[in-house]
C-alpha cells in the first residue's frame, strides 16, 4: 500500500490500462477487414468474388486512463501488411506488421514500446451470410523502455504479448 501511495506502481498500473487498449487497437484493422470482406453482396449467398486479396493499413489513435495513482495519456500506432484467401463462404488469412504506443505520465516519466505482430483470422459465414463467425489470434515482440522522474536509470522493457478474440 505504502508503495501505490508514492506512485511506485504507477509503472504496472499505467501499463496494465494502456495495454489492454493498445491490444483492441491492434485487432480493430483485422476485425474491419474481416467485417468488409463477409459482408453479403446481392440477395444470396457466396457472391464475394473467390481469390487471393492483399491489404494494408495504418492507424493512429489516442491511449488515455486513470489508474489510482496516476493518470496517461499518450497514443498507439499500428500498420498492417495481409494476405487473405476467400471461397464462397470462407476467409481465412494473416497480417504482419508493427505496433507501438508512447504514453506520458502524470506523475511524471514516460513509456515507450512497441514492436512487430503477427495475426492469423478466419472468418466463415452461415445461414445464408446472416451469420459470420470469426476469429483471430495476435502475437507480439516488444521491446521498449520507461523512465520516471523517481529513478535514477530508466527501465528496459523486453517481453511478448499474446491475445485472441472472437466474434458473432
Amino acid at each position: 500500500a505504502l508503495a501505490d501511495a508514492l506512485g511506485l506502481l504507477e509503472l504496472d498500473q499505467t501499463l496494465y490500462g494502456a495495454q489492454k487498449q493498445a491490444m483492441a487497437q491492434n485487432f480493430r484493422p483485422v476485425t474491419q477487414r474481416i467485417d468488409a470482406t463477409m459482408a453479403p453482396l446481392g440477395d444470396g449467398p457466396y457472391q464475394r468474388p473467390p481469390g487471393i486479396s492483399v491489404w494494408s493499413t495504418a492507424e493512429i489513435g489516442d491511449l488515455d486512463g486513470d489508474t489510482r495513482s496516476s493518470d496517461y495519456s499518450g497514443d498507439g500506432k499500428v500498420a498492417l501488411l495481409g494476405i487473405d484467401y476467400r471461397y464462397r463462404n470462407l476467409l481465412v488469412g494473416v497480417a504482419a506488421g508493427k505496433s507501438e504506443m508512447y504514453l506520458d505520465g502524470r506523475s511524471g516519466g514516460n513509456t515507450d514500446l512497441g514492436g512487430e505482430m503477427i495475426a492469423p483470422y478466419a472468418a466463415i459465414a452461415l445461414l445464408n451470410d446472416r451469420l459470420v463467425l470469426d476469429a483471430t489470434l495476435l502475437f507480439q515482440d516488444l521491446d521498449g523502455s520507461a523512465r520516471r522522474d523517481y529513478l535514477v536509470e530508466g527501465i528496459d522493457l523486453d517481453g511478448e504479448r499474446w491475445g485472441a478474440r472472437g466474434a458473432a
